[in-house]
């Protein structure tokens, strides 16, 4: 990939998959879908930072095997501006010779030429002499234009080892030039990778949240539904109840109208208390749903009497308060108000108050015990004026204590 087409392909990746805008989302679906997005970008981010830093891989590499020739090339070239010093120096040499041979032979005139040629003893001494002194002007005349040659090629070498050297240098300086820009593009690449990074870890903890909180929701969903179901369990418990109650009504009511089950002893029994002697309107089963609640609450004997009084009193005054519901089932089962009402009993697969009226936990006596404290509230027994009460065993919170809880 050459430089060109990849700051092209930064360009484009640039446009084409830019930084994904931190939009809100509001369900794990859109988080899931936006993740996928940002992790493709966060994938094609590494892929175009893989290619810079291979393309940026190569070119260090030309750049070291250029600055390598360089050095070659320095080194060359200072070799041959000594040998061009040792050639010029043997020049200079051989010309003083030739000058000092020259000036030798003008500065003794009788010592001339002629005068060596007419020493000749023979013929063919003076032909020797000529030849020499011929064979000695060649040889200056052949040295002069060997180091001639010599110097003139040695110039010419080094002339194009300096244009290579120019010519390397301005390579060189091309590729650090690319340098720079592929290290800007990557710093580019690896800052927008780590912001992209950055916000994959936001969308995950984002994602993390949104899924808890879906999946508390669909537990609340399923705990209202379960208190709906226990609600209609209980209201058909309490019409049972009411049914049983009614027969068991008219049965005594005919043994009282018989004579002969007439008690001797008591012709007159005490009658139950009716809805009248109450001071809220008490519908048919409420009684039993009532202590059943109060046995939840506080129906453990290590309590005293006086906390199941407060908390039936809190259930009475609510009753009568405008800012709760007007019926002892509607205030009992108002969301979120008494536990029993919708914590479940997972071995029974029903809350607290419904296995209490189904039979479990409590006792007879317990069931007594508890009717007979409701019972004397409705009458108007009430001990205080609360509204409410919760579990407060160090009596560090404000209001009145009474047992394990505190009333306010």
């Amino acid at each position: 990939m050459t430089l060109a087409v990849l700051v092209l392909s930064l360009v484009i990746g640039t446009i084409s998959y830019g930084p994904l805008s931190r939009t809100a989302a509001t369900t794990s679906d859109d988080l899931e879908t936006q993740q996928e997005e940002v992790d493709e970008e966060i994938r094609k981010l590494k892929e175009q930072l893989g290619d810079s830093n291979s393309e940026l891989d190569h070119i260090s590499s030309d750049v070291v095997e250029i600055e390598h020739n360089i050095e070659s090339t320095e080194k060359e070239i200072k070799k041959l501006n000594q040998k061009l010093e040792e050639v010029q120096k043997s020049a200079d040499r051989q010309y003083e010779d030739m000058k000092l041979r020259i000036q030798y032979m003008y500065e003794n005139e009788e010592q001339s030429s002629w005068v060596y040629f007419l020493q000749a003893k023979s013929l063919s001494d003076l032909i020797n002499r000529v030849e020499y002194v011929s064979q000695v002007t060649k040889r200056d005349r052949e040295l002069a234009q060997e180091y001639a040659d010599t110097l003139s090629q040695i110039k010419e070498y080094k002339t194009a080892l300096e244009e290579k050297q120019k010519v390397l240098v301005a390579k060189k300086e091309e590729l650090k030039k690319k340098q720079d820009t592929l290290l800007t593009s990557i710093n580019s690449l690896s800052s927008n990778l780590d912001e992209q990074e950055q916000l994959s870890d936001e969308i995950a903890q984002q994602l993390e949240e949104i899924r808890e909180e879906e999946r508390r929701m669909k537990e609340e969903e399923a705990r209202k539904a379960n208190i709906e179901e226990e609600r209609r369990k209980a209201k058909e418990l309490e019409e049972e109840l009411r049914r049983k109650r009614e027969e068991e009504e008219k049965k005594r009511q005919e043994e009282q109208e018989d004579p002969q089950d007439e008690d001797p002893q008591n012709p007159n029994p005490a009658p139950e208390p009716s809805e009248s002697e109450y001071i809220i309107p008490v519908q048919s089963g409420e009684l039993e749903l009532f202590a059943a609640l109060l046995f939840c609450e506080a129906g453990d004997r290590r309590y005293p009497d006086a906390m199941r009084y407060a908390v039936a009193s809190v259930v009475v005054n609510r009753v009568q308060s405008s800012g709760f519901p007007n019926s002892l089932t509607s205030v009992i089962y108002q969301s979120g108000q008494f536990s029993p009402t919708f914590h479940v009993i997972s071995k029974f697969n029903m809350t607290y108050l419904a296995a209490v009226l189904n039979g479990h936990y409590w006792t007879a006596d317990d069931r007594a015990h508890c009717m007979g404290i409701v019972k004397s509230v409705l009458k108007g027994n009430i001990t205080g004026n609360w509204l409410y009460f919760r579990y407060d065993p160090d009596g560090k919170r404000e209001g009145e204590h009474i047992g394990t809880e505190v009333f306010y």
